[in-house]
């Protein structure tokens, strides 16, 4: 089946991927592109659409959305990984947070991005947890995974309300700003024990810890240092604990990539990470909840293949 199935997620950038995604298809249907469309309905949506277009033959996804809408699709391709050699992945960057796409080729239009023929194979990231039940959970991610305060600020961002709807149409980062304060004034330090790589375990009290393989999150953050998206490395900020006043002070550096500048922060780069606590907290993976800690991370290498 040559045909690629698009799937598009109208609720992404606060409503605004419904309107692009309008002219995006008058531009697709004068190109004369072969392609399928599916619509997500609701929150974990894409997970089923990705996973059901595979099991019915598709072996050509694209998503048009932001990178929690990636992020879904991701899940249903990973549970069919008896046939990912032959599965080619694009996204179409069309809502708030796009930044999946900063390590790949800049392209003119969608359309170019979508008709490239330039194939990347990436790694493929994951952490597991376990749900509110107490059962395990895994999940994949492409971009980067938070526990602590990026974690709760997640939550606050993608939770849907009028306020938070509003500022995401004016500025991504003005909204992100807004639920990173929102976080601070209620959020304290996680204890808990750190061990990368299998290695000795470290207690301490953390802010915050990211594993990310691209150094961009929030739509306009980045943490400054330069990653691959094919290396088989887990790239890890970690922020120790430290008070409201001082996390207020750290917000800017934050968006200037002068973070690990900061006496609070710290880059481990990693093939596995486990973080052990008694204490539950979130777990962020590219803007979408994937359970509660404690959490272990991993890698799969050059597992996916992408066209961009």
């Amino acid at each position: 089946m040559q045909s690629t199935l698009i799937i598009h997620n109208p609720a992404a950038g606060a409503g605004l991927a419904a309107r692009r995604w309008k002219k995006f298809q008058t531009v697709l249907q004068q190109a004369g592109y072969d392609y399928e469309e599916q619509i997500t309905e609701h929150q974990g949506h894409a997970i089923q659409l990705a996973s059901e277009a595979l099991a019915s033959g598709y072996r050509r996804l694209a998503v048009f959305g932001g990178d929690g809408t990636l992020n879904e699709a991701l899940q249903g391709i990973m549970a069919h990984q008896s046939v990912i050699d032959e599965v080619r992945l694009t996204f179409l960057p069309a809502g708030s947070s796009c930044d999946f796409v900063r390590l790949l080729p800049k392209r003119e239009s969608l359309l170019q991005r979508l008709t490239s023929g330039e194939e990347f194979i990436i790694d493929v990231c994951f952490v597991e947890g376990h749900d509110e039940d107490g059962g395990p959970a895994r999940r994949y991610f492409l971009n980067n995974s938070s526990i602590g305060i990026i974690s709760l600020a997640g939550v606050k961002f993608a939770q849907p309300g009028p306020f938070i709807n509003w500022l995401k149409k004016i500025s991504v980062d003005a909204a992100a700003v807004s639920a990173g304060l929102g976080a601070i004034s209620t959020f304290t330090p996680i204890d808990g024990a750190l061990a990368v790589d299998g290695g000795h375990q470290t207690s301490a009290g953390m802010t915050n810890i990211t594993v990310f393989k691209t150094p961009y999150f929030g739509g306009g953050m980045h943490y400054g240092t330069e990653t691959r998206l094919d290396d088989g490395i887990l790239y890890v900020a970690t922020i120790a604990a430290t008070s409201r006043g001082r996390l207020v002070w750290l917000m800017p550096s934050l968006y200037n990539g002068t973070t690990f500048e900061k006496p609070e922060a710290d880059l481990i780069k990693c093939t596995s990470l486990r973080f052990e606590t008694d204490e539950p907290g979130y777990i962020e993976t590219d803007g979408e909840m994937a359970g509660l800690t404690p959490a272990k991370y991993g890698i799969l290498p050059r597992a996916l293949k992408v066209i961009m």
